[in-house]
């Protein structure tokens, strides 16, 4: 298994990219980290990696199963504070999510996926999905993973995080893509 840097992670996002915009800000949320890349005609101008990954997450502040509100309150407080880190003076026009563990949560929620399981990423739909994952135990979620069932302790952490990220970013919906194409 090779582990690869913040840096490594996103240069290999960015190679996978279905299209390249002239300004864009590429989200990419690995297993450990938030990243944040500003990309300009296709090259990498900046890069800010954020230490909260579902994974790092669940295994920080997820005691329990279901998690208890003590939990989920720390949980909180940390990725705002971990947001709270970003400055930036505008949003570029195009903001790209990669993400494989959103895609499962995704197919756990029963959102509508394409088949390359791109999806639209809606704010209305997480904060409805959220109270039910939150008092859910984990096994129920690995049926529905199938193959992706390594996903399922990073569910809720990063149920979380896509709803604190969108929040910040004062946006409604955000487009969603795996971090590699499938086939």
């Amino acid at each position: 298994m090779e582990v690869l840097t913040p840096l490594a992670e996103i240069e290999q996002c960015l190679r996978n990219r279905s299209s390249l915009f002239p300004e864009s800000l590429v989200i990419f949320l690995a297993e450990q980290s938030l990243q944040f890349a500003f990309v300009q005609n296709g090259k990498l101008m900046w890069l800010m990696s954020l230490n909260c990954g579902p994974a790092l997450l669940n295994q920080r502040f997820l005691r329990h199963d279901p998690p208890e509100t003590a939990e989920l309150i720390a949980l909180r407080q940390y990725v705002t504070s971990e947001l709270d880190r970003l400055t930036w003076n505008h949003l570029p026009p195009t903001i790209e999510f990669v993400s494989d563990v959103t895609c499962a949560l995704a197919l756990v929620c029963s959102w509508s996926v394409s088949p390359d399981n791109s999806f639209t990423l809606r704010q209305i739909e997480l904060k409805t999905a959220l109270p039910t994952l939150l008092i859910q135990y984990q096994k129920s979620f690995i049926a529905q993973l199938a193959d992706e069932s390594g996903y399922v302790g990073m569910l809720i952490p990063t149920a979380i995080l896509c709803e604190h990220l969108l929040d910040y970013l004062g946006l409604e919906r955000i487009a969603v893509r795996p971090s590699a194409p499938l086939g």
